[in-house]
């Protein structure tokens, strides 16, 4: 159930979701700019490298780069159990777990304790960013779901921007708040996301998979901008519901081989391709280091594709190895980036450009168009023998609900009293 309605409602996820993001993006660069300052390099002699200190760079490098592990531990976490306790719950989940890692981060006095906040604070952070895009996905109509997810990624990289000036403010501070007052700051950008998430509603696609659909309905009524004008019973929110229904039952036959194995599974549902594109595609977008071109152009896709292609059945633990993917090879440009410039200088850049031109071709023939499709729409686009990379005119019209869709002969869903789904 929710509190909110029509545009209200969908700002508010919509706002919900880029605080989750503007959290992650703040998480990514806040410790960049503290490692120099003089109270920081006080406390922490040991990963003090700068001219007038003795400390590792590889210990520096393990300190930050620990992080992308304890994302990578979280995003495994919500792998094994986050379609079982529901999106909610593991965003809120998530948000606690980070705040306790950002208190450990803020009262540390040793290099030991600054790692364990660093995980701690990860696991949370990787739960948040497996799980968010998912959610929000769900409760966005076809038209405006992309649109909604840029937005959210554009206040990612506006997190980024606020932890450079909260460092660089804290800069003219000699004593310990120096530190401590940024590292602390990621805990209320967490309770701003909690509280969103405690008064917003559930996936309705989790719910109706989880035989709950009575409360996806009023979450998918809820949801229309001219809820006021419409019934609850509307015909066109039945066939919405009808069509979810569908996919889910379509879904659940393919996934005979249970839960976890069925992601391994290449049978009519595409299910092993659709959770290798947002893996692979996620490999590659983390070489690139431009935060501007990166936030108007690719920073969207690993956390949007796997959301849209992967089907219901697998969509968070799809979502989750994804970004599991994500922060494995962060970690790992974090740790060689430093040791390659060392050595080879700005020749560096050239394999990153390299990496770029290679995945212009791997988009344009690999990547289905999404554009207008609901979720539903977007997984008849991989099944049967082959998977189709633009929507057919003849397969009905896109978008939420269409009044023709490829379901029946004539396409028309119709929606009983016992909301189960039938094809006329």
């Amino acid at each position: 159930m929710t509190i909110l309605t029509g545009r209200v409602l969908n700002w508010a996820i919509t706002a919900t979701a880029g605080s989750g993001f503007l959290l992650f993006g703040y998480d990514q660069g806040v410790m960049s700019g503290l490692l120099t300052g003089y109270a920081f390099t006080r406390t922490f002699p040991e990963i003090d490298t700068t001219d007038t200190g003795n400390g590792s760079p590889t210990l520096q490098g393990l300190v930050v780069a620990i992080y992308e592990i304890g994302c990578f531990l979280g995003a495994i976490g919500c792998f094994l159990f986050g379609e079982r306790i529901g999106r909610r719950k593991c965003v809120m989940l998530g948000c606690v777990i980070l705040s306790i890692g950002a208190v450990l981060q803020a009262a540390a006095f040793g290099i030991p304790e600054m790692i364990v906040g660093r995980v701690v604070a990860g696991i949370g952070n990787g739960m948040n960013t497996s799980t968010i895009p998912v959610w929000h996905s769900a409760l966005m109509k076809a038209k405006n779901r992309g649109r909604g997810l840029a937005i959210e990624l554009a206040i990612n990289i506006f997190g980024v921007m606020l932890s450079y000036w909260v460092d660089y403010g804290m800069s003219y501070v000699s004593n310990d708040a120096q530190f401590r007052f940024p590292l602390a700051l990621q805990i209320y950008f967490a309770i701003v996301t909690f509280v969103g998430i405690l008064v917003l509603p559930e996936s309705p696609r989790w719910l109706i998979a989880h035989d709950r659909h009575d409360e996806a309905r009023q979450i998918l009524w809820a949801l229309q901008k001219d809820y006021k004008t419409r019934s609850i019973d509307d015909e066109d929110l039945s066939r919405t519901v009808a069509e979810i229904q569908h996919t889910v039952k379509e879904e659940r036959e393919a996934a005979e081989a249970g839960s976890f194995a069925m992601i391994l599974k290449n049978g009519e549902q595409k299910f092993l391709i659709r959770t290798l594109l947002g893996i692979g595609i996620v490999a590659t977008v983390m070489l690139f280091l431009f935060n501007f071109f990166f936030a108007v152009g690719l920073l969207a896709i690993p956390w949007l594709l796997p959301a849209e292609y992967a089907p219901l059945a697998i969509r968070t633990r799809a979502a989750a190895l994804s970004t599991a993917s994500n922060w494995v090879f962060t970690f790992l440009v974090v740790m060689i980036t430093p040791v390659s410039i060392d050595s080879i200088g700005w020749k560096t850049y050239v394999y990153f450009c390299v990496f770029n031109f290679c995945f212009i071709p791997l988009i344009y023939f690999c990547y289905p168009e999404t554009q207008w499709l609901s979720l539903e729409q977007i997984d008849k686009l991989f099944t049967g023998p082959k998977i189709l990379l633009h929507w057919d005119k003849s397969m009905g019209v896109p978008g939420e609900a269409p009044s023709k869709t490829a379901l029946g002969d004539d396409g028309i869903v119709m929606h009983n009293e016992d909301e189960k789904a039938e094809l006329k």
